[in-house]
């Protein structure tokens, strides 16, 4: 989406295409696995048809706020990890006050505030990426009817207790081979790999913005990730602005491998001007959830940034609880991040023929569809649409062709639910995962509970390297969770365990303007260090859905110091 009808470049041929071309490329850009399972869950994750994966980010204007100060809130979900993904920090300097969250291994702040404007980002998934398909000779490939040899690079990995390890990366003109057959290469142009782009690094500038001027001067340098970003001052101005560079192609959409003999070739990038802008909407508010936001009327054909966005059923609960009329409080933002409620789950059940007395579908009928983590009727559903509704239409679609395959994602199952054919798979799939629900949970419905089967475990990527104290350290408490990867609560999972893998590590909610008023939580723990107290020490409270103080006045950092660490050059 948007609605755009594509078509196969000329000079590809998709059959000639191996199945398992993106696996390294998706591991490379998943999180650090050192086992056979979770690099499984690593690609199907990846491949999904359905893309749960995301952020939520608003902002609120004053005039329906109980304050009379703007809110923003963000709260960013990526693949759950271990040290945690940001890093909450407090930087001050000669003309620098800011505070708020980074990429631990990036200088900055990324998501926060300074003592004017504050800032928050999602993912706006731009198409930044394209793969190429190349005509093999040996070492060399074909590029303008000529051949041109691949760049070979070696480097040196150090391993402990072992011999050193020689790692072979090959390139073309484009980019980093991903894939070789005897006659084939495949390789990725990205657009974050090309000279001056430093994902993130942008921050550092935007950071010290004063005002939406400087702010959006600092966001036209921002190259990669392409992002959402919210803003709001202490002047009582909200603005939504997305932000990243996207090639020109010409002739052809991204949508497709390309053949990378020369005939698709970037014509450098967009300006960012041709991105959508909201400043102090009539509305009262903005934001995002990473599915797609694109004003009515965007010249898509004009300038087609993506074409691939996540599941709209965050976004769309986002805009449903902030169009009510009542003023938005920090307590209500809060709420709206730690909400359960599913969308998708309330269409989802009304498929369900009225006539159908059995009892999975009363039990789905009567529910609310909030997947709390206590609650009975969330498990079955659950069960019910992963591992037997959409296998169902699935099959009923592929009926007469035994070698076909169908990926249906959730807005495919809703259209086939309208049809009277998918009458037939809903109730007999609505039987087996009964019976599937109470082999699992047990005969009493009553005990059943969605947490049982949903929980967070955070573990450590080398745990299983480490044995004794240093393993009982380095190990985490698991919680039971509500919800999936389509409630503004995020907690995506595989359907094989139903374990959480992805959502809100960190959460944070602001007071424009009384910035000690701000709300925060991150997890498991600000240490990567098992030994450290600040390994696990935040895990509980986010588990439980708490927050705490980000204090930012100089007088409330004083009355709440622990420790003072001073580092002197010698």
């Amino acid at each position: 989406e948007p609605d755009w009808d594509t078509s196969v470049p000329d000079g590809l041929d998709p059959c000639d295409i191996p199945d398992d071309v993106m696996d390294v490329y998706e591991l490379a850009t998943a999180p650090v696995v050192f086992d056979d399972a979770n690099k499984a869950f690593a690609l199907a994750g990846e491949r999904s048809s359905d893309r749960s994966l995301g952020s939520n980010n608003w902002v609120i204007a004053p005039g329906r706020t109980e304050t009379g100060r703007p809110i923003l809130a963000d709260d960013p979900h990526r693949g759950h990890a271990v040290p945690s993904l940001r890093y909450i920090a407090h930087l001050v300097a000669p003309d620098l006050n800011v505070i708020g969250a980074g990429e631990p291994a990036l200088p900055g702040i990324s998501i926060g505030h300074n003592e004017r404007i504050a800032f928050g980002l999602t993912i706006f998934p731009i198409d930044q990426e394209d793969v190429y398909v190349y005509k093999r000779d040996g070492d060399t490939y074909r590029y303008a009817d000529a051949a041109e040899r691949i760049v070979e690079i070696h480097e040196t990995v150090e391993v402990r207790d072992s011999d050193d390890v020689d790692v072979r990366l090959r390139f073309t003109r484009h980019g980093p081979i991903i894939k070789e057959t005897d006659t084939q290469l495949f390789a990725v142009r990205a657009a974050w790999l090309d000279a001056g782009m430093a994902p993130y690094f942008g921050s550092v500038e935007y950071m010290r913005a004063q005002n939406w001027r400087e702010f959006v001067a600092a966001l036209n340098r921002w190259g990669a990730p392409s992002e959402n970003q919210v803003y709001a001052d202490v002047n009582g101005n909200i603005a939504y602005k997305p932000a990243g560079l996207f090639p020109r192609r010409v002739g052809y959409d991204g949508l497709l491998p390309v053949p990378g003999d020369g005939r698709y070739e970037w014509d450098g990038y967009f300006d960012m001007d041709v991105l959508p802008v909201e400043y102090n909407p009539p509305r009262g508010y903005s934001g995002s959830a990473n599915s797609n936001n694109l004003p009515a009327g965007y010249p898509i054909d004009k300038y087609p940034l993506g074409f691939e966005w996540s599941a709209p059923w965050r976004y769309q609960r986002l805009w449903e609880v902030r169009a009510g009329d009542d003023r938005q409080s920090i307590d209500d933002s809060l709420a709206l991040q730690r909400d359960y409620h599913s969308v998708l789950a309330r269409q989802v059940i009304r498929s369900i023929p009225a006539d159908d007395t059995q009892p999975a579908a009363t039990m789905l009928r009567d529910w609310d569809a909030d997947l709390t983590p206590d609650s009975a009727a969330a498990a079955l559903y659950n069960l019910w649409l992963y591992r037997h509704l959409r296998p169902a239409l699935s099959a009923m679609l592929a009926a007469g062709d035994a070698d076909a395959t169908v990926s249906l994602d959730t807005r495919g199952i809703l259209r086939l639910l309208d049809e009277k054919r998918a009458r037939e798979p809903v109730s007999r799939s609505l039987k087996s995962a009964w019976d599937e629900s109470s082999a699992l949970l047990g005969n009493d419905p009553d005990k059943w509970r969605w947490g049982s089967l949903h929980r967070m475990k955070f573990v450590h990527p080398l745990l299983d390297r480490a044995d004794g104290i240093l393993r009982r350290q380095m190990t985490y408490p698991d919680y039971a969770r509500g919800g999936s990867g389509y409630t503004t609560n995020s907690t995506g999972f595989n359907p094989d365990d139903f374990l959480v893998r992805s959502g809100a590590s960190f959460r944070m909610v602001l007071d424009v303007g009384n910035w000690d008023a701000a709300r925060m939580t991150n997890a498991p723990g600000q240490s990567g260090d098992p030994r450290s107290p600040f390994y696990g020490n935040l895990l509980e409270g986010w588990a439980t859905e708490g927050s705490f103080p980000l204090l930012y006045s100089r007088d409330a950092v004083l009355e709440n110091l622990a420790e003072i660490i001073r580092l002197r050059p010698e």
